[in-house]
Formats: structure tokens, C-alpha cells, sequence
């Protein structure tokens, strides 16, 4: 009896082992011809115009991932989710073919691309001649340039660049370079787990309430909090579009942020600190905002944020937020500070406050304006000093649009719009943009400097029909240009000039 149950068991166990050969050695299974064509048909590309409006480039990108690309290596750290192979951004879309049309002959021609083109970062330089993109490799990112005039693109240096915490490069204004984020050089092997802990994980509380949002993705204890300092520390350079030159700017740093001004003099720079967090992306971290010279020599402190625990829900930090340049100035600062200490419950008159600050940055700002509700932003256009801002409240769901003219010292803000965003009917349009001669975008007004343009979703009983609207800053009437009709389904993708006599859309039946 013994031996029969010993055969039998033998018996099952091969049979098993058998069953689960068979498992492991099954590949995918592919679907009918029919299918695989429906899925692999290419999506419409996207777009972009270059500053002077000779070229449209076309970029395009797989719709489906491969599975070589969702099995490569993540790791989640601090709200990011990043690839530890190419110290980038976690990406399986990346761009693989790029095609350029010379709008005025409607003639085409490719790029040439690197060896398999896994493509990023797309910006055309400021004066149009050059196309600026990272190439992904195995084991790192790239940077590439390419001619339009020739469609031929090169390596532009052999740096590394690291993309944790967004685009890693910018053009600098007059398209002679770049400043960039590079990997450190000779930063040494990645951090590994100890088997033994240092200590117990202590997380402290002030015993106050302190609501917190929920994040995924963040950093669970000592080891993340090393894999976050050792991938997410940059050293910005300046390298060379012409040598490849790589010039570093100061020392290694966690740049959340990196702004080259409209002169190309200073570098708006906002510096992640410790502590981290276990409870916040490290948007939220501690930083510290300055404004560098191209040497990497501060110039002026703007900030110091410490680390945004005790934010109210819908709130906003206190101190200077969205620190900009000025667009149309050689190098003066622009940023928002609350008034409210954050907190959206407080009873104010005005939440926020913007101001002003120019170079050489040794005076106190200026204060230009006050928002009643919370300051949402500027948008400036093509004529210097003159742009729209926008205030939101969260209660009320209600957006308001402003014009105001910063070259009249006493000049007040004209109320555009009171909308609110719930109301898709009522949407006026977002303004169309352009560039100015620094690369900068601004919202695009007529040769007479009376006119903007509106480019909206358009939505209505009847569905949604796009359209294109002139808006005359003095009056803040609309001429409707362009509205999508049956049968079709038409928006408007870019507007070729100032006059708006040529436009390009996108057409869908």
C-alpha cells in the first residue's frame, strides 16, 4: 500500500512539474491579423509650429507600449516614479518619428533620428533654426539637435542628463546653448538596503490638526529617502550648441527648478532641502528659491519654504509662490504671496498679492496688484507690459480674467471675463500663443496690437464645434472667424500669423 501511494505521488509531481514547464516556456498570444492592425494604426500626430512659421513638425508615437517598455525597472520615490536605468521620468510613449513640412511648399521630409528613437522634450530653439530633443538610451538620456534645412540631427554632447524632475534643459534666449541638468559625474553606486536597521522608523506629530491630502507613490523610509537624494541631485551646466562644451553652474543640487532669464544673465532656481517627507511629494519639501548668475553665484535669496505640512485644504503657502520672469523685460521677477496666511477660511478682503523685482534684485519688491480671490497666474502678451491675469475662487467655482497694462503706473485692472468653470457653454476660449524673440510664449496680438485670438472647445446642446474668435482688447468684443461644421469634427491647431489669415486644424471625420 505504501509503495502504491509513493508511485502515485511520484506520478503527480511529474506530471506537475511537466504542467508547469509547459506554463513557463508559453509566449504571448498574439490576436487576429484584423485586430492587430485596428490597435496598430497610427493615432493623429501632434504639432508644433516654429517661432518664425516656416516649418510644422509632426511628431509622432506608438499608441501601444511594448512589453520590453512596461517591464523596465520603477522605482517610486517622493510623488515620482522614475526609471533608475536612464535617471528619467518612468515613460513608455516616447516619440519615434518626427517629419517636418515647409508650410509655404507643403513640401515633407523626415529627421534623421538616432538608432532607435525614443524621443523627448521636443523644443524648437528660439530663433527657429534648430529643434533641440532627448534620445533615450539604455542606460541614460541624451541630448540631440537636429536641422531643419538639411532634416539631418547630431548628438550635441555626451553628458548625461537627468529628467527626475521634468524637462532637463532649456534653451538659452539667443539659441546659442543650452542649460541643463546633468547626472553628476563620479556619483558613485546607487544606495543599497542595509539588512541590518539603523534605528526604528519615528515619525513625530505637533498634536495639532493638520488635514494632509493623500499622495501616492511617496518615500516609505531611510533607503527611499537616499534613492530619492542620489537619482533626483542634478549639476546644471551650460553646454555649447556649437562645441558641446559642457560649463557646470555651481555645485550638485535637487533643482525642483530651473528658469534661464528673457537676457539670458540670471537663472531663476528653487533647491529641494531636507527634511524630507513621508506624507508629501517633494513639490511639497522644503525649498529654497534664488536667483543665480550664469556662474552660480547668488544674487539674491528669494525664499525660504520650509516643508508644507500644515497647508490648509485648497490652501497655498505662505511666502513668495510661482516666482517667474517677466516676459518682454531683460530680467525682472514676478511672484504672488497670500494674504490670506494660505488658508482659503480665512476672512479677507484680497488672498494674494503680486509683486515685482528687477535686476540687479538689491532693492525690496514692488507691489503691482491685489487679487480678491486666489491669484491664478499671467499670461503676457506680444506687447511688453501689457498681459492678462486670472483669479479663482474654489468655493464658487468661479474664474475671472483680467487686462492690465504695467506700463501705466496707475493703470487698473479691466475685468475680462466671470465665468465659471462649470459652465462649458459659456467658455470664451483659451488665447492663442506664440513666441517672442526669446523664446518665450506669449499670447499673440494683431500687427495694429488691438487684437487677440480665441480658440475654444465650443460646446453647445448640439455637442461640441470648435472655434476661432478675434478679440479686440478695448472693447472685449468677438468676431467669430472659424467654427467647426458638419460632418466633421475640426479645431483649430495653430494660427500662422498675426493677422490670422492662415490657419492649420485638425480634421476628424
Amino acid at each position: 500500500m505504501r509503495t502504491r501511494v509513493m508511485l502515485i505521488i511520484a506520478v503527480l509531481c511529474i506530471a506537475c512539474a511537466t504542467a508547469l514547464a509547459q506554463t513557463a516556456a508559453t509566449p504571448y498570444k498574439q490576436p487576429s491579423a484584423d485586430i492587430t492592425r485596428m490597435l496598430d494604426a497610427p493615432s493623429l500626430p501632434s504639432s508644433d509650429v516654429s517661432p518664425d512659421g516656416r516649418w510644422l513638425l509632426l511628431m509622432q508615437r506608438p499608441d501601444m507600449p511594448t512589453i520590453e517598455d512596461l517591464a523596465q525597472p520603477m522605482l517610486r520615490l517622493a510623488g515620482a516614479r522614475i526609471s533608475p536605468r536612464i535617471n528619467g521620468s518612468f515613460s513608455i510613449r516616447d516619440i519615434t518619428r518626427l517629419t517636418l513640412i515647409e508650410i509655404a511648399s507643403k513640401r515633407s521630409r523626415d529627421i534623421t533620428l538616432p538608432l532607435n528613437p525614443r524621443l523627448a522634450s521636443i523644443n524648437w530653439s528660439p530663433d527657429g533654426k534648430r529643434l533641440a530633443f532627448t534620445q533615450r538610451l539604455d542606460n541614460g538620456i541624451e541630448l540631440w539637435v537636429a536641422d531643419p534645412e538639411t532634416g539631418k540631427s547630431r548628438r550635441v554632447a555626451m553628458a548625461r542628463l537627468n529628467a527626475t524632475t521634468g524637462s532637463p534643459y532649456q534653451w538659452l534666449p539667443d539659441s546659442s546653448g543650452f542649460l541643463c541638468r546633468l547626472v553628476p559625474a563620479g556619483r558613485g553606486a546607487e544606495p543599497k538596503r542595509s539588512d541590518v536597521p539603523t534605528g526604528p522608523n519615528v515619525q513625530e506629530t505637533s498634536g495639532r490638526q493638520a488635514p494632509v491630502r493623500t499622495y501616492q507613490d511617496l518615500l516609505q523610509d531611510a533607503h527611499d529617502a537616499a534613492l530619492f537624494k542620489y537619482y533626483f541631485t542634478s549639476q546644471l551646466a551650460r553646454i555649447d550648441l556649437a562645441t558641446g562644451k559642457a560649463t557646470n553652474i555651481g555645485s550638485p543640487e535637487i533643482f525642483s527648478d530651473t528658469d534661464v532669464s528673457p537676457d539670458g544673465r540670471f537663472i531663476i532656481v528653487g533647491r529641494t532641502v531636507p527634511p524630507f517627507s513621508f506624507f508629501l511629494p517633494y513639490r511639497l519639501f522644503a525649498q529654497e528659491v534664488e536667483v543665480w548668475d550664469m556662474k552660480g553665484k547668488v544674487a539674491r535669496k528669494i525664499a525660504s519654504l520650509p516643508l508644507a505640512e500644515n497647508i490648509p485644504i485648497g490652501g497655498v503657502r505662505t511666502g513668495p509662490r510661482s516666482v517667474n520672469w517677466q516676459t518682454g523685460a531683460p530680467a525682472t521677477l514676478i511672484y504672488a504671496e497670500a494674504l490670506d496666511e494660505g488658508n482659503p477660511r480665512k476672512k479677507v478682503a484680497h488672498r494674494d498679492r503680486v509683486l515685482q523685482m528687477e535686476a540687479p534684485f538689491t532693492g525690496e519688491a514692488r507691489e503691482l496688484f491685489k487679487s480678491e480671490f486666489r491669484f491664478g497666474g499671467l499670461q503676457w502678451t506680444a506687447r511688453a507690459g501689457l498681459a492678462f491675469w486670472r483669479d479663482f475662487d474654489r468655493p464658487t467655482r468661479k474664474s475671472r480674467t483680467y487686462l492690465h497694462d504695467f506700463n501705466q503706473p496707475n493703470a487698473k485692472s479691466r475685468l475680462v471675463f466671470d465665468l465659471s468653470i462649470e459652465d462649458r457653454y459659456s467658455d470664451p476660449g483659451s488665447f492663442v500663443f506664440t513666441t517672442d524673440k526669446s523664446g518665450r510664449r506669449v499670447v499673440m496680438l494683431s500687427k495694429d496690437g488691438r487684437h487677440a485670438y480665441l480658440n475654444g472647445r465650443g460646446s453647445s446642446p448640439e455637442g461640441d464645434r470648435p472655434f476661432l474668435r478675434r478679440f479686440d482688447i478695448n472693447t472685449f468684443k468677438t468676431e467669430e472667424l472659424f467654427r467647426s461644421e458638419d460632418p466633421y469634427y475640426e479645431s483649430v491647431d495653430s494660427v500662422l500669423d498675426s493677422e490670422a489669415q492662415t490657419i492649420i486644424t485638425a480634421r476628424e471625420s
